[in-house]
């Protein structure tokens, strides 16, 4: 509900436990629609390298559709606005997962479009849904709440996703035993996200807010632009964004093709390494939430982005043979990546913007930490496959093309360190 006054303690109080509640049950649901499952589809479905990349990367290019977010936050509120593009996001996970269908009745032709255009409508409706996720944020707590409601939030997420993982590979085992390794079982898992994905909608429902997002999201966006960009701090904290982005895209894309085509590992052993991840991500998640409120959310993206580093530097040493505790620690610092695009940059965003700005400038740095790493992480990542695809031979250790491309993305990696680590240090309050 939506309401003209400040939220009392006990509507913050709720909100913040829906909040969290749809965090727990998205978890469940993106575990079974996000990366990971649309990589293993592909995967199966035979599409090619350069194809599997452009999917990794419709993440961020589905941020193109943001501002259809802050329209419709402009008419039925912030919370509303996700429950509905929530729904939207998972009958386009439906729409990917007809692509089974046609891949038995061998119409291929059809398959690759539709699986990139769907992911695109996937992610675009979750870039629109999360539009003023940040500005909600701030809205139902206040400045001593946030911190904790972000990292429990977080944790929560990755918790439920990676049991979720962990239940996902005993399913898939269970199927490659007992059903032939059927792909029907993948168009179960899809669906049974969807289901879980349109619950979520359900607790963002009952979040109250207030009368101020929806009033920001009328406003303009041009009005407020020519001020962002002559705010140095802003276009700063712009710059990180989008290099520990394209950090955290460009090594997710190369991690899993190491794991499936260079050591050749099962569906089913796939997603343990990615519970891995998803442990990884809810360990950070608290860590860096604390560093952030102990020292500065500063400090803590400039050490998460390093892991970006770090995972690229394991992976040019990994050994030809496959080592698993190597692997487990690849992924579990993998986590680390994504927590510094997600909560730890969030947490300077509220710190850095002004409450009236952030409507508009959640928008436009969405845009550009979203789309334009987006399409650059594709467009690079494929690049540097088809390069590598050059440089091996059919008798090459099938490591050997993904141990190129790493060694290719490092100097990108070295050089995205000082854009992450420009941003202004505010004085704790």
């Amino acid at each position: 509900m939506i309401y003209r006054g400040p939220l009392t303690e006990k509507q913050r109080r709720d909100s913040q436990w829906n909040y969290i509640g749809y965090s727990v049950v998205n978890g469940i649901s993106y575990t079974c629609l996000g990366d990971m499952v649309m990589v293993l589809l592909a995967v199966r479905l035979q599409l090619p390298d350069w194809c599997i990349a452009a999917l990794n990367a419709m993440v961020f290019c589905g941020f193109i559709l943001m501002p259809l977010g802050k329209l419709t936050t402009a008419r039925i509120g912030a919370a509303k606005s996700q429950a509905l593009f929530w729904v939207a996001r998972n009958i386009a996970a439906l729409g990917v997962a007809s692509s089974i269908v046609w891949w038995q009745w061998n119409i291929h032709a059809i398959i690759m479009p539709l699986i990139l255009t769907g992911v695109f409508i996937f992610y675009g409706c979750r870039a629109a849904g999360v539009v003023m996720s940040v500005p909600l944020v701030g809205n139902i707590t206040t400045s001593q709440e946030r911190g904790k409601l972000l990292g429990r939030s977080n944790c929560a997420f990755f918790a439920l996703g990676a049991v979720m993982l962990l239940v996902l590979s005993y399913v898939l085992k269970w199927n490659r035993c007992f059903l032939n390794d059927s792909i029907w079982t993948l168009f179960g898992i899809i669906a049974f996200g969807a289901l879980c994905g349109v619950g979520a909608s359900g607790f963002l429902n009952r979040i109250d807010e207030t009368e101020d997002i929806r009033q920001f999201a009328a406003k303009p966006l041009w009005k407020d632009i020519n001020g962002i960009w002559r705010n140095r701090d802003i276009m700063k904290m712009l710059l990180s964004r989008i290099c520990t982005a394209f950090g955290c895209a460009i090594t997710i894309i190369g991690s899993m093709l190491f794991l499936k085509r260079g050591y050749g590992v099962s569906d089913s052993g796939a997603l343990l390494y990615a519970l891995v991840m998803y442990v990884g991500n809810a360990v950070w998640a608290i860590l860096c939430a604390r560093l952030a409120q102990r020292t500065s959310p500063r400090f803590a993206v400039v050490v998460a982005y390093a892991f970006s580093v770090l995972v690229t530097l394991l992976w040019l040493v990994a050994p030809q043979k496959f080592c698993a505790p190597l692997v487990v620690l690849i992924f579990f610092l993998q986590g680390g990546t994504n927590i510094a695009k997600e909560s730890v940059q969030a947490l300077y965003f509220l710190q850095c913007v002004p409450e009236a700005k952030q409507t508009s400038v959640s928008v436009l740095v969405s845009l550009f930490d979203g789309a334009f790493v987006g399409i650059l992480a594709m467009v690079i990542s494929a690049i540097l496959l088809k390069c590598c695809d050059g440089m091996v031979t059919p008798d090459s250790p099938a490591i050997l093309k993904y141990r190129y491309y790493f060694l290719f993305t490092l100097p990108v990696l070295l050089f995205g360190f000082w854009g992450a680590k420009c941003i202004r240090e505010f004085n704790k309050k």
